[in-house]
């Protein structure tokens, strides 16, 4: 229950406790401090004790019904305001010092007004009570006694600005503030909206409820419970937050301007259907895709703060729903993004890769016709598709965490170590500097040019029969750098270059320079500095 003290105050409850608190204090004040002047005392006794009486009563309401307790608050209202007006005349208290017990009234009007009511009535209600104030003051000066104008100006003008002060910190006081939702990841195979009905169920300290849900353009209408709810049909979606009484069949509904309304009878039963049993709170909310209602029961002394909170709570399920659909979004143009590299990298590794064990292999069978086969050629066909199972491997690692690994490693030793690699997958010379400065990139950017690499070795060989390769690598030093394979093959036709290249060193942000003659190819590779 630590939830529910901690976010659902119940102002209504200390509203009442204050009001008799203060009542008790004045009565032991009085009869303490019997030298205070004050008129027809033993006359006021009765309505001192009627006064006395009704705080209790409305005590009372307030812990028993939040019905009721709406309900009585304008008279309650009503009467703290009499007893402002009336015990300042009996008691003289505009000009003696038994002011301080009315100030402490005057202020508890206000807050109560400013806490059940919008900025308007609260506004009206503290310029009447000065008002008040003064008509009193003035009543006694010219009936009665010479009036000293300054205190009371002074008490008055200290009357305005503690009203000002007290309605402002009322009303800017965040009523609907909740702890943020923390969502759990939809990979996990979490629903949303069970996951928000736990959050919701979690800060009210609610024991049962449920969330309905409509998307936009859809007439299907989603409906995710807990234990507790029997769905017979569906809530009414309304525009805002409502406790509501089943059995008494009432509602009282908060408006997004402050305002309260009640509904009784059968027309609170259209309100919440007979989807529900007993006491509880519906929060309507709405999100980009769609519209939806949460209801929760089984929560204790419901009060007219809950509304408040709901309102805050309403805005924090439209804000993760929006949060949930934008991810959704992110997460499929990832795996769209995913789908297109794991496409291009099944061309780029494995296919070039079965396509250089398929060229080893007729060569194989070739020499074996001849009489010429080496077991040596067996080794190196053998070693190739090792090196690419564990390419594979490392595609398949990637996939199922969603990303490359990070960290920095040495494109110059990665490319040695697969230089080797496709020269014996393609039996082709692949001459490399080896010694060269480290190149330090990510392992992101490692993996592209390996990429590449493959491609540009099984286009020279496939393509142009080439023989012959040279790769250069070169580390700028302003951070950028270049790689160019060049062969000795017979080149491809003019204008077509390897659009499976020409893509990914666009997505990389480099340029690609491609060339190709009757006697050689080359692919020269540009990057900046920043893609390192």
């Amino acid at each position: 229950m630590m939830q529910q003290s901690l976010f659902r105050p119940q102002s209504g409850l200390m509203l009442a406790r204050a009001r008799v608190a203060m009542v008790i204090l004045f009565g032991i004040w009085v009869v303490l401090d019997s030298d205070q002047s004050a008129r027809a005392a033993t006359e006021a006794l009765p309505l001192f004790l009627l006064y006395l009486a009704a705080s209790f009563s409305l005590l009372i309401i307030a812990k028993r019904s939040w019905w009721w307790d709406h309900h009585f608050a304008l008279g309650g209202l009503f009467v703290d305001g009499m007893m402002f007006v009336t015990g300042l005349y009996l008691t003289k208290a505009v000009t003696l010092d038994l002011f301080g017990v009315f100030i402490t009234l005057f202020a508890f009007i206000i807050l109560s007004s400013a806490t059940r009511w919008n900025l308007k009535i609260t506004i009206t209600i503290s310029f009447l009570l000065v008002i008040s104030f003064s008509l009193v003051g003035l009543i006694i000066h010219f009936f009665e006694q010479e009036l000293e104008w300054a205190p009371l100006l002074r008490r008055l003008g200290y009357m305005s600005l503690l009203a000002v002060l007290l309605v402002w910190f009322v009303r800017s006081r965040p009523w609907g503030v909740v702890p943020r939702f923390a969502p759990i990841s939809a990979f996990e195979g979490h629903d949303p909206l069970d996951d928000l009905l736990r959050y919701c169920m979690s800060v009210c300290a609610a024991n049962s409820g449920f969330v309905t849900w409509l998307e936009d353009g859809s007439d299907t209408l989603r409906i995710v419970g807990r234990s507790g709810v029997q769905l017979r049909q569906a809530p009414s979606q309304q525009d805002n937050p409502f406790l509501f009484d089943v059995e008494r069949r009432r509602v009282l509904m908060i408006e997004r301007e402050g305002r309260f309304s009640t509904i009784q009878g059968e027309a609170a039963a259209g309100v919440f259907g007979d989807a529900l049993e007993g006491e509880g709170l519906a929060i309507p909310f709405r999100a980009r895709a769609g519209r939806g209602q949460l209801v929760l029961g089984g929560l204790h002394s419901l009060c007219f703060d809950d509304l408040y909170l709901a309102m805050g709570m309403a805005e924090e399920l439209a804000r993760a729903l929006d949060d949930e659909a934008g991810q959704a979004i992110a997460r499929e143009l990832a795996m769209s993004r995913l789908r297109a590299q794991l496409a291009a990298d099944l061309h780029d590794g494995v296919s070039q890769t079965l396509a250089g064990v398929q060229f080893r292999l007729e060569a194989l069978r070739s020499q074996m016709v001849a009489g010429v086969a080496s077991p040596d050629d067996v080794m190196k066909i053998s070693q190739g598709v090792a090196a690419e199972q564990q390419h594979v491997r490392t595609m398949i690692d990637w996939l199922h965490r969603g990303t490359i690994s990070s960290g920095q490693r040495d494109l110059r030793q990665e490319l040695a170590s697969l230089v080797a690699t496709l020269a014996g997958q393609w039996d082709v010379d692949i001459e490399f500097d080896e010694g060269g400065n480290r190149i330090p990139v990510s392992t992101t950017l490692v993996y592209e040019f390996q990429q590449i690499l493959r491609e540009a070795i099984a286009n020279a060989v496939r393509h142009g029969g080439a023989k012959h390769i040279l790769l250069t690598l070169a580390n700028h030093t302003d951070g950028a750098f270049e790689m160019e394979v060049r062969d000795n093959g017979s080149g491809c036709a003019a204008g077509i270059e390897p659009l499976s290249i020409a893509k990914r060193v666009k997505a990389m942000g480099g340029a690609l320079r491609f060339s190709s003659s009757s006697t050689h190819t080359s692919v020269l590779i540009q990057l900046p500095g920043t893609s390192t």
